[in-house]
């Protein structure tokens, strides 16, 4: 059965405004620093954002139709993001199916070489091609 209210109950939200003008909370700590010398521009909420500068986007460069690229120049000059990688260096990424200990042992073939693991399947794949005359 309900129970019936009282005159006295209150609301958990009773007599909070959750205008953004009634409440005074300052967002910035009093004694932030920043190492740079430019000035900070405020935006919203009164948040201080550095400065960066729209460059133009390469057009010679493929983008995937998931990207839109924005690249921007920092405060000191440099590109901020991913820089550009050549067609020839970029990587792309596929699997390799083996058991836990096969993982293990090309893992410990891998530091023996002094080598990442990635790097230790490259350069084993390369060297299998070159072996078996299959370039």
């Amino acid at each position: 059965m309900r129970k019936k209210e009282s005159k006295n109950s209150y609301g958990v939200a009773d007599d909070i405004s959750f205008d953004n003008e009634s409440e005074n909370i300052d967002t910035q700590p009093d004694n932030l620093q920043t190492n740079s010398t430019e000035p900070t521009t405020p935006t919203e909420n009164n948040v201080n954002k550095r400065n960066t500068t729209p460059t133009k986007v390469d057009p010679n460069r493929y983008y995937s139709k998931y990207y839109t690229p924005k690249p921007r120049l920092g405060e000191k000059g440099g590109v901020m993001g991913r820089g550009e990688v050549s067609e020839s260096k970029r990587r792309i990424q596929f699997s390799v199916t083996c058991t836990p200990e096969e993982k293990e042992l090309y893992k410990n073939a891998a530091k023996k070489d002094d080598r990442s693991f990635p790097d230790f399947i490259r350069k084993a794949l390369k060297e299998y091609i070159e072996n078996h005359n299959l370039k």
